[in-house]
């Protein structure tokens, strides 16, 4: 069994690889610190550090804001892999954007900057409501989130194997036996491309318009 030690006792502050890890503060006292980190983290409780392989778990959770993106994490479990990711269980995440995702399991990879959520999960925005995934990626550079696997939303009604959303768009891609439902009626197709704005959907958009949405595609 690898050796662990309880760092609650030890430090209140302790910077891991990017990441800055706080023990319960006051609120002012957390607002100020992580200024200037990528990564800020406010622990509910103890923090256990293995010594063998150098992550913290966090077992009681705690809360993870991003400064830099804007993207906060509030999870009841959480494991910090110090310069590479941060894993959380029973995460609630939100956007810059107005975006909430909650999630059964959720991946922070440092490198890429890009937040993975898997299992029950499910995501809303101004745009769309009640989205449900077997997969679903935030890109905390561009703002883009991209669901897969079986997806369904409550509004827009709508169905498809993945749906993609860019935040500088006001229309978002179904892709793969995709069908939505707009103006009383339910339009299918391979690929529908719907505006948000005017309700409008085309299954035979051109180039031109699905070029935004070919690097999220699988």
């Amino acid at each position: 069994m690898p050796d662990t030690i309880n760092a609650a006792p030890f430090a209140r502050l302790a910077i891991l690889g990017g990441f800055l890890l706080t023990a319960p503060l006051p609120a002012l006292a957390q607002s100020n610190l992580g200024s200037g980190f990528g990564l800020e983290i406010t622990p509910r409780g103890e923090q256990v550090l293995d010594l063998a392989t150098g992550n913290t778990d966090l077992p009681q959770g705690g809360t993870v804001r991003d400064n830099k993106t804007g993207v906060t994490v509030v999870a009841s479990f959480i494991t910090i892999k110090p310069g590479d990711s941060l894993s959380a269980e029973g995460a609630t995440l939100s956007t810059r954007l107005g975006g909430t995702l909650k999630a059964e399991r959720l991946l922070y990879n440092q490198k890429t900057a890009n937040i993975t959520a898997k299992g029950k999960l499910s995501y809303s925005d101004n745009r769309i409501k009640n989205l449900v995934a077997q997969t679903l990626t935030v890109d905390t550079k561009t703002g883009a989130v991209t669901a897969s696997g079986q997806v369904t939303a409550s509004t827009p009604t709508l169905s498809a194997k993945q749906v993609v959303a860019l935040p500088t768009k006001s229309v978002i891609l179904l892709s793969g036996g995709a069908s939505v439902k707009t103006f009383g009626k339910t339009v299918s197709g391979e690929q529908v491309l719907l505006n948000l704005v005017t309700g409008v959907a085309q299954t035979d958009a051109g180039a031109a318009a699905l070029a935004p949405f070919a690097p999220y595609l699988k």
